[in-house]
């Protein structure tokens, strides 16, 4: 997958992945940073793991502790928060809607 296909996909179909076309064309290139800003956590989340950024991670961690006034700490965590793991490398397709 593309990087703005992890990024904004909202789910999966087999092996068709389901991007949020409206929310890609708003953040596409923003960094880590201001897609937290602009809250939005998940493909914050899925560009930091794209990229192997912890210290996204972990701004990303921290910001979302502190608006929502809860208590996460790992990466574990969040991923599990948000649904999101790892790239998947079974995607063939893309579907925008």
């Amino acid at each position: 997958m593309k990087q703005d296909d992890f990024v904004f996909t909202v789910g999966y179909n087999g092996s068709e992945a389901i991007v949020n076309k409206e929310t890609e064309q708003a953040g596409r290139n923003l960094s880590v940073k201001e897609l937290v800003d602009k809250g939005l956590y998940k493909p914050a989340l899925s560009k930091a793991l794209f990229n192997n950024d912890s210290d996204g991670i972990q701004y990303l961690i921290n910001k979302y502790n502190e608006i929502s006034g809860s208590s996460y700490h790992s990466e574990m965590q969040i991923k599990r928060l948000f649904g999101v793991y790892a790239v998947p490398e079974e995607i063939s397709k893309v579907k925008r809607l």
